[in-house]
């Protein structure tokens, strides 16, 4: 489960940075544990280690009874090398992982774990103990157990993560994350043997040989000799430890994944994961814990004795077993008072598919890492495996099945698992076929959690009918006038199908009427709402209102630039022209593009100080008072009227559907009502001013309209929304080059370029008109001027 998308808290073990960008705003673990057995030599019942078997009647007083109920062997053949691994890793209450904006996310960890792992045990010496040294066809000969190595350590940790987003370059998205953990270790032992050879005479009677014996324990470190609730008390070893994760996805449909708001804003849905494909390495378990308190009866010796009768050794517990060994070996001189282990640093790279709806296909892989040496005595060490695992998951189920290849021993083995997770529950087994098939089993690997997760939810039902209002694709973002334009009205419509008739909200004010469309825009946008609500009498602002919140936003305008010139964010410079014109362009695009960002890091920071409403309910609020607002017919709004809301909650069967801003919800004026004193017009140039001219220019051949163009065609939009009586005349034409029908037609091609650029500016057809002027004479004027569309603005 830890390679999905909804793995929250408990994604943390596989990679940091899964926690980043999550569908979790908040994942809250109750319980959860992991646990795996695995070896070569017994085979167990399931549960054997789970529940604790061994420690209840009548296992924990009768090995037979073990071996006929629980246990049986494998049969191995001789010359292989016994190997065993148990480990157990409990996550704590109160672990937790938060999501703290769209860039960032924070999580808590806590952690009880331990590992024990041995190897390299001759079969010979494992059949001997399994028979309680009662095995006469085994006396009087030499085992050789080279290699042998064993090593425990039980530990806390407690972990705190913060990841962040990178990058997120539309279809490109980068995250990484890093866990400092804090160590504390209950106790650790290891035991590693070179050469080493081992001979029973009888059942009480041993000689051994090893020219180095490695053999370093704690106090604890005894048989049953830790408890897991101790997480801070009778600590042997403290440290810190690392985890890293890094994340990239190829968002290849993130159009899919855009809505568009209540404020008109394009967004990304949270709910929904947006990549094609996810790649992520991880490297965790970076550090080791010394102890500073080895025995001393447990340091680095060699051994050689010969018959030892060691029946006499009452080895009611390891400290006893110690004793009696200490008189049979030689100590090395000079050795250090403590040892550590380091922990086990493993690699994991995973590569997840997303195939379509919920389906999903993992590709993962876990190796040790023996490169990062932290100077350790000995080194814990994880399972090397490979895996594929087909899932589906969705918001409240998910359902995962591993396929994994994993390295026991020397051998490779194939297994296959199953993870269910149900709400807050998940419950599963990575080696699920084995336990069900089988009574007995060398390996089993099960992990269970209970957690209280939050996740992202829906767009909101008001932005999906807005969206299916307005008659385009939202999802595609809002970067047209035009298509803000569109989304406003279908707005409007849509509030006023919902709201109660009797309070027809007339004016709404987002984030996309804002000063940057000039305040007469403000008027027209207004007014246009009024008339398509077809309200005789809908309520308007005066030019001193309109004035003043300009004023305003000009203000807080110039503080944002300061502030952010202060921050060393400077305003872009316009770029320095030179002879080659294609290098001009590519100035003039870069230019573009920092100025817009430039302005759109301006605005956010004016949306944020809550000042960017064109039209704000404190300006609306001194106008009642004054007696100034008038209708769009000039007639005096009665103030009784008015309310000023700040957001309006709308029902539809007496269910919430939304909550949504509403700024100055105006009730329709009673017809009658006094005329007010004074009217101002919305602002239009004067009718003297002359019509301007402009040229675009193209390639030959070419009917695409060159990004240089971009202030020319936006002056042109601006005046003609300011001045809406006015009318765009095109011309179009070409060279002498070609047919007179290839040009008329290349001419048409350009002009339906430019039209489509003016109405992305907010200028509609029936303000456009258009001719085609090709001429077939072969002029002094170079061909490249005359490869024009030519704009002229009239009334």
């Amino acid at each position: 489960m830890a390679t999905g998308n909804f793995a929250g808290i408990a994604g943390l073990q596989f990679n940091p940075a899964s926690i980043v960008d999550s569908r979790y705003k908040f994942d809250l673990n109750i319980a959860a544990i992991q646990y795996t057995y695995d070896n070569n030599y017994l085979n167990m019942k399931p549960g054997v280690f789970v529940r604790r078997l061994f420690k209840k009647d009548p296992y924990n007083s009768s090995w037979d009874a073990v071996k006929t109920d629980l246990l049986s062997r494998t049969g191995l053949a001789p010359e292989t090398r016994v190997y065993a691994r148990q480990q157990q890793n409990f996550l704590l209450p109160l672990s937790m992982m938060i999501t703290t904006g769209k860039r960032s996310a924070v999580a808590l960890s806590l952690r009880n774990r331990y590992i024990t792992q041995m190897q390299g045990l001759n079969v010979a010496t494992a059949d001997m103990i399994y028979d309680q040294l009662r095995n006469p066809a085994q006396y009087g000969i030499t085992m050789n157990n080279d290699g042998f190595q064993t090593r425990f350590m039980n530990w806390q940790e407690i972990g705190f993560t913060y990841g962040r987003v990178l990058f997120n370059w539309n279809r490109h998205f980068m995250k990484a994350a890093v866990t400092a953990k804090w160590l504390g270790a209950n106790a650790g032992a290891v035991i590693e043997a070179e050469q080493l050879s081992v001979r029973f005479a009888d059942s009480q009677h041993l000689s051994m040989q090893s020219p180095s014996i490695t053999y370093a324990r704690t106090q604890r470190a005894d048989f049953g000799a830790f408890n897991r609730v101790d997480f801070a008390r009778n600590l042997e070893g403290q440290s810190v430890g690392f985890d890293v994760g890094l994340v990239y996805e190829f968002r290849g449909r993130i159009g899919k994944f855009k809505y568009t708001d209540e404020d008109m804003e394009s967004r990304l849905r949270r709910d929904k994961n947006k990549y094609t494909l996810r790649l992520g390495v991880a490297l965790n378990d970076i550090g080791k814990v010394s102890f500073d308190n080895r025995l001393a009866l447990t340091r680095n010796h060699s051994a050689s004795f010969n018959n030892w009768d060691f029946g006499g050794v009452k080895a009611n517990s390891i400290g006893n077993w110690d004793t009696a060994y200490a008189r049979q070996v030689n100590y090395f001189a000079n050795q250090e008072e403590g040892f550590s282990i380091q922990l086990p640093t493993a690699f994991i790279a995973n590569a997840d598919l997303h195939l379509f709806g919920g389906f999903y296909i993992n590709a993962a892989m876990q190796r040790n890492v023996n490169k990062i040496d932290r100077g350790g005595t000995t080194r814990l060490r994880n399972a090397e495996w490979y895996a594929i695992t087909p899932r589906f998951e969705g918001r409240f189920f998910g359902i995962y099945t591993p396929i994994i290849m994993a390295r026991n021993g020397n051998k490779d083995e194939l297994t296959f698992g199953a993870t269910v997770r149900l709400g807050p529950l998940y419950v599963g087994s990575n080696n699920l076929l084995d336990l069900v098939q089988n009574t007995q089993t060398p390996r089993a690997d099960v992990h269970a959690g209970f957690r209280i997760p939050i996740a992202y939810g829906k767009p909101t039902k008001l932005s999906r009918m807005v969206e299916k209002e307005t008659g385009v694709s939202l999802s595609d973002g809002m970067d047209s006038l035009e298509t803000r334009n569109a989304a406003l009205e279908a707005r409007v419509a849509v509030l006023e199908q919902m709201a109660d008739t009797g309070w027809r909200p007339t004016v709404i004010v987002n984030n996309y009427i804002t000063d940057s469309m000039g305040k007469t825009a403000v008027q027209s946008q207004v007014s246009g709402q009024q008339t398509r609500s077809q309200q005789t009498a809908s309520a308007t602002y005066t030019q001193q209102q309109v004035d003043s919140i300009n004023s305003e936003n000009d203000k807080l305008r110039q503080d944002v630039k300061k502030q952010m010139k202060k921050e060393g964010i400077q305003e872009p410079k316009a770029p320095k022209t030179s002879k080659n014109e294609k290098k001009n362009r590519k100035r003039e695009d870069q230019y573009r593009k920092d100025q817009k960002q430039y302005n759109d890091a301006i605005e956010k920071e004016m949306r944020k100080s809550r000042k960017q409403d064109a039209i704000t309910s404190a300006a609306l609020i001194s106008a009642v008072s004054a007696g100034v607002i008038v209708d769009a017919n000039g007639n005096k709004v009665v103030p009784d009227t008015i309310r000023v809301v700040k957001t309006d909650t709308i029902y539809q069967g007496g269910q919430r559907v939304d909550t949504v801003y509403v700024r100055d919800t105006v009730k329709a004026a009673v017809a009658g009502t006094a005329v007010a004193p004074t009217i101002v017009a919305p602002v239009a140039a004067p009718e003297t001013v002359r019509a301007p001219e402009y040229f675009i220019y193209f390639d030959n051949a070419s009917a695409t309209v060159s990004p240089a163009y971009k202030d020319i065609l936006d002056e042109v939009g601006k005046t003609i929304r300011l001045n809406p009586e006015k009318v765009v005349h095109l011309v179009g034409r070409t060279d002498a080059t070609g047919s007179p029908s290839a040009n008329k037609s290349l001419a048409n091609k350009r002009l339906d370029a430019v039209v489509q650029q003016l109405k992305l500016r907010g200028i509609n057809l029936n303000q456009i008109e258009r001719e085609v002027n090709v001429s077939d004479e072969q002029t002094k004027v170079p061909a490249e001027e005359k490869r024009r569309v030519e704009i002229v603005i009239g009334n």
